[in-house]
């Protein structure tokens, strides 16, 4: 019979690497916002639909090559590019081996430590990545004449579509700081 502890640290391991491939997700949405975005801001007659088009083509491509294609509009942060894709790495390293590489060491207190030590600084890395996306889009969009009261109403009008589409009410008070 597995010990409370023994069961409790298990549970942190699934439940913080549930966290980590959370704060990758959040990364690899802002980074195909910020593509859509750039492209929209760049492109003469550029519609809601083909901000839509960008969105969903985007997200049916792999985070490289969301990478790949945002790499011409990250200019004001010459280091971000490179760490994004460490950023990438990290993430894969997560998706597609990390209880592989960690099979024997899940079986003891120890090894289970280290594994949330990895995931610990996973999820710092990826949040710490989106942080610094903030002032390149801020940068972006008022190198091509979007200022901050503008890009505030479109991220308000983008929140309430996204309620609207997921059939949340826009005019909940839970989601004001979003939409208002």
């Amino acid at each position: 019979m597995i010990r409370d502890d023994e069961s409790y640290q298990i549970r942190e391991v699934y439940a913080r690497f549930g966290l980590a491939l959370y704060h990758a997700q959040v990364l690899e949405s802002a980074l195909i916002t910020l593509l859509a975005v750039a492209q929209g801001v760049t492109t003469p007659g550029f519609t809601a639909q083909d901000y839509d088009t960008v969105i969903e083509g985007a997200s049916s491509k792999t985070m490289g090559a969301v990478l790949r294609m945002l790499e011409p509009f990250l200019g004001s942060d010459p280091d971000l590019g490179d760490d994004l894709r460490q950023g990438l790495k990290t993430r894969n390293h997560l998706v597609h081996g990390f209880f592989s590489a960690h099979a024997v060491g899940f079986t003891h207190a120890a090894g289970r430590d280290i594994m949330l030590e990895e995931v610990d600084r996973a999820s710092d890395e990826f949040m710490a990545l989106d942080e610094r996306l903030s002032p390149v889009v801020d940068q972006f969009l008022a190198a091509h004449g979007v200022d901050a009261d503008e890009r505030e109403n479109l991220v308000r009008q983008a929140a309430a579509e996204i309620l609207q589409r997921e059939g949340l009410p826009v005019d909940d008070p839970r989601y004001a700081e979003y939409t208002q």
